[in-house]
């Protein structure tokens, strides 16, 4: 419950409750990948969550029209179309709820418990303050 209440309070500046969606930026002004209402950035530092590389996110996938099987290999999307903010089929699992909460939880279970992937930016001050106050 813990990791869930952490969580919930990071959605909050992460996304405005899941009204910023669309292109993140970086504090320097370039467009990242991180997509959704938890911001999972692709391929950042593992071959399954930050790859979107979950059951739920192919089927979200497909349920938004694309015709994906198997994992959505993000990161490598990204790479291989030279393009930062990723395919349309992995941008439009991570817009779904489902997805990019299953993203952010296995984030934090890769991590070990630990929710440093949202306190990393600069721009993180009140990520931290979800992580103390509810003891993360």
């Amino acid at each position: 419950s813990t990791q869930a209440q952490i969580l919930s309070c990071i959605a909050v500046p992460e996304s405005s409750c899941g009204n910023n969606t669309s292109v993140a930026y970086t504090p320097g002004g370039q467009p990242t990948s991180a997509s959704g209402m938890f911001q999972i950035v692709f391929g950042s530092g593992d071959d399954q969550c930050h790859n979107l590389n979950l059951d739920v996110c192919t089927q979200a996938a497909q349920a938004a029209g694309y015709q994906v099987d198997g994992n959505l290999n993000c990161y490598s999307t990204v790479i291989r179309q030279g393009q930062r903010l990723g395919s349309p089929a992995c941008r439009a699992a991570a817009a779904n709820i489902n997805c990019n909460a299953s993203a952010a939880a296995c984030v934090v279970q890769a991590r070990g418990g630990r929710f440093t992937d949202w306190t990393a930016d600069s721009r993180s001050s009140v990520q931290g303050q979800c992580i103390q106050q509810y003891g993360g």
